[in-house]
């Protein structure tokens, strides 16, 4: 680890203690120079504002697997916050190098244009959602139960898609970016491979019949969600989509429960 990755991860740990110690009055740049024996122009090199520090701590834990969050992932927060509030086509990289307090050369040394700047915030936001998932259907061993769960995971992240900005670009992109198309492919991957997961392990423990193929119930579901996620993006009045998703997963459960 080099010294300024050292010196970042002194100010982000005393930072943090100042916070739990002092709450966020007593987090001032001062006292986190004096905690770290370093001068303001060094702090101000890792840390350019005060509101910096505080976006980095937040991607900032306490445990060994801690990462520092990168200056890569702060631009990708700052043109998140810009997609939403903006748009696609109205954010340009000279306002996400403005907000993000770099000179364009710095920001393009990241992102090669915007296009690969969205699907670098699309790839974040599709592992979080991927992880989300994993971690939603942990602690459900049996199968029936699981496919419920992911059928109530799923309702949820439909209703959240609505006001996703990353969701309806992913859209609008998916045939104009091949990398945009490639992770929104993975992404459908991840959920069609789940479903034919639960339901083969439903097999295995005799939950459901040995003969189904998991596959062409995965199918059905994945084609409900994209066109879910279509419908919602350009007619908002459009509100059925938990109602359907239960109704339709009645219907599978009657097909393969033994």
């Amino acid at each position: 680890m080099d010294n300024m990755t050292e010196t970042k991860k002194k100010i982000l740990e005393n930072a943090k203690s100042l916070i739990e110690n002092e709450g966020l009055k007593g987090l001032t740049i001062q006292n986190i120079i004096e905690k770290c024996g370093i001068g303001k122009t060094t702090f101000y090199r890792l840390f350019p504002t005060k509101k910096d520090l505080l976006l980095q701590l937040k991607y900032y834990g306490n445990n060994n697997q801690t990462k520092i969050f990168s200056q890569k992932d702060r631009i990708a927060e700052i043109a998140m916050k810009g997609l939403t509030k903006y748009g696609y086509y109205s954010l340009d990289m000279d306002s996400v190098a403005k907000a993000a307090n770099l000179n364009r050369v710095t920001l393009y040394r990241y992102f090669s244009n915007k296009d690969d700047l969205l699907a670098y915030c699309m790839q974040s936001e599709f592992n979080k959602i991927k992880k989300l998932l994993s971690t939603h259907l942990q602690n459900h061993e049996n199968p029936e139960e699981a496919l419920r769960q992911y059928i109530n995971f799923l309702n949820v992240f439909l209703s959240n898609s609505r006001g996703n900005p990353l969701i309806a670009q992913s859209w609008n992109q998916i045939f104009k970016n091949a990398r945009i198309k490639d992770l929104a492919a993975d992404l459908n991957k991840h959920f069609t491979d789940t479903f034919a997961g639960i339901i083969e392990d439903g097999k295995k423990k005799g939950f459901f019949k040995p003969d189904i193929d998991p596959s062409i119930y995965s199918g059905i579901l994945i084609m409900l969600q994209n066109g879910f996620m279509f419908t919602m993006t350009y007619e908002p009045e459009f509100n059925e989509p938990e109602s359907i998703m239960n109704a339709i997963l009645s219907m599978i459960l009657n097909e393969i429960k033994i």
